[in-house]
């Protein structure tokens, strides 16, 4: 059962990634959107209660698993508040795929 709980989140981990990158990209080409503003805009709030919830998580997650030592616990949780967007989708690939 954990293991079906932890791949349903891989789509979840690789989301905000993707939609960070097609934002920038969005961004850069700013006379020829081809994404409306307005609809980025709209999105940024469903991504950022997404991350919400996904670092909530994985912060549970680093202080209730064995398979991170303890002085690298502290570490994973900044790199999770901080460079969430990237850090996530390797914390999950890294450590929640084959938590048993």
């Amino acid at each position: 059962m954990k293991r079906i709980i932890h791949l349903s989140l891989a789509p979840f981990t690789v989301i905000p990634l993707i939609f960070t990158i097609v934002f920038i990209i969005n961004l850069f080409s700013f006379p020829d959107l081809w994404i409306p503003l307005e609809t980025m805009f709209a999105w940024v709030l469903y991504v950022v209660l997404m991350m919400i919830g996904l670092i909530s998580y994985f912060v549970v997650h680093i202080f209730y698993t064995d398979r991170i030592r303890s002085d690298k616990k502290t570490l994973w949780t900044i790199l999770l508040f901080f460079g969430h967007v990237v850090a996530i989708p390797i914390y999950w690939f890294l450590f929640v795929v084959n938590d048993e």
